[in-house]
């Protein structure tokens, strides 16, 4: 049987592109970036179960109470500062209990792993982080509060 001319075109096209897909990206390799992680407690309640808690500042609360979450108050258990190489990956603990790891895919697009728990998986995220802009990663825990961590790229 003799091969169609779609079958032609189409194994033509891949010999065409697959060496290409080996030669790389042509060199353009994602830059270092920084970012900062937080830690965070969602409440109702005026104050944090954890006296050494302290209010999130002012930005991220804004940017908080702009999402449709149902929390009045968040306190700030941990912050972490971290750079992730052009095309690497970083995993930082944030508590005992969590751990957030950042790929930089590209200049603009990160993909966040973050576990919880003993290294459970909780969510996988992939999508542009801009300079400035956050990603916002929660669950919930028990007595109605929750735990919430943000990514904001500072570079």
């Amino acid at each position: 049987m003799r091969p169609t001319f779609m079958a032609k075109f189409r194994f033509g096209w891949l010999g065409l592109v697959l060496p290409l897909l080996a030669l790389g990206d042509g060199g353009v390799q994602a830059e270092d970036a920084k970012f900062e992680a937080q830690l965070i407690w969602a409440t109702n309640d005026k104050n944090s179960p954890d006296p050494k808690h302290k209010e999130v500042e002012a930005e991220i609360r804004q940017r908080l109470q702009k999402l449709p979450l149902k929390w009045e108050n968040y306190f700030e258990i941990n912050r972490k500062s971290f750079t992730v190489a052009g095309g690497g990956t970083n995993r930082v603990v944030m508590s005992e209990k969590s751990s957030i790891e950042v790929r930089l895919l590209d200049n603009e697009r990160v993909a966040v792993l973050l576990c919880g728990k003993k290294g459970d998986v909780c969510t996988k995220q992939t999508q542009p982080l801009p300079k400035g802009e956050i990603l916002v990663f929660g669950g919930e825990s028990a007595n109605t509060a929750a735990w919430l961590v943000t990514l904001k790229r500072t570079n």
